[in-house]
């Protein structure tokens, strides 16, 4: 708790929010805000899968003949130019639009997948490789930012606590599915990854509103 004086000395206290209490405010603020929720799901659905698209890449390029020095090189030309990419998310929704840039960004991942599946042509694989990693980076910053205009800075960190918690619970089961799939076959594993991005990204679809208008979010229209 936290002690204040009053203007005639006597003693303020002013008690900090329990963990519980906070814990649960996330829980009804994500319930009730449509507008939050919609966001929340089309991150968690749409995450680009980076850690097992890496992985499963290491595989594709090896079965189009890519040597390890150019391997190298791909990964560290795309490290590059997604961090270069983070640092003008904001000027690449400004340009594209809201509405468009955040589609674009969630959906092409999804395509890229999907195509991986049935292309194995060495400048394809680059490309897709690298255009992932960008598109990923991009979009973190620009989720923060949507999330955050739904969320009071007293509850925000509690808040972000709980989708990451989701969005891990989420990540394990999938993990588990493309792990699978990949065992049977790499192809099984980009459509189920990029069908899975696919479909979030159109059943999810943002507008301007679910950012700009948040005192919309708790209308029942």
């Amino acid at each position: 708790s936290l002690s204040l004086k009053d203007e005639g000395g006597g003693e303020i206290r002013l008690e900090n929010p329990s963990p519980m209490r906070l814990f649960l405010e996330g829980i009804e603020l994500m319930r009730s805000n449509k507008f939050l929720m919609r966001i929340i799901l089309l991150d968690i659905f749409t995450t680009p899968f980076i850690f097992e698209f890496k992985y499963l890449s290491q595989q594709n390029f090896k079965n189009a003949g890519i040597s390890i020095t150019i391997l190298g090189f791909v990964f560290g030309l795309a490290l590059l130019l997604s961090a270069l990419a983070k640092k003008y998310a904001y000027k690449f929704e400004t340009l594209l639009g809201m509405k468009r840039a955040i589609f674009l960004i969630t959906i092409v991942p999804g395509v890229f997948f999907v195509s991986l599946a049935f292309i194995s042509n060495t400048v394809w694989l680059i490309i897709s490789f690298v255009l992932v990693r960008i598109l990923a980076e991009i979009a973190g910053p620009l989720f923060s930012e949507y999330r955050n205009s739904h969320i009071s800075s007293v509850n925000r960190a509690t808040a972000i606590s709980l989708i990451s918690m989701f969005g891990c619970f989420y990540l394990m089961f999938a993990r588990i599915i493309i792990g699978k799939l990949a065992n049977v076959s790499l192809g099984y594993a980009f459509i189920f990854m990029g069908m899975v991005i696919v479909g979030a990204s159109l059943i999810l679809r943002l507008e301007e509103a679910h950012v700009k208008l948040p005192e919309l979010a708790y209308s029942k229209l």
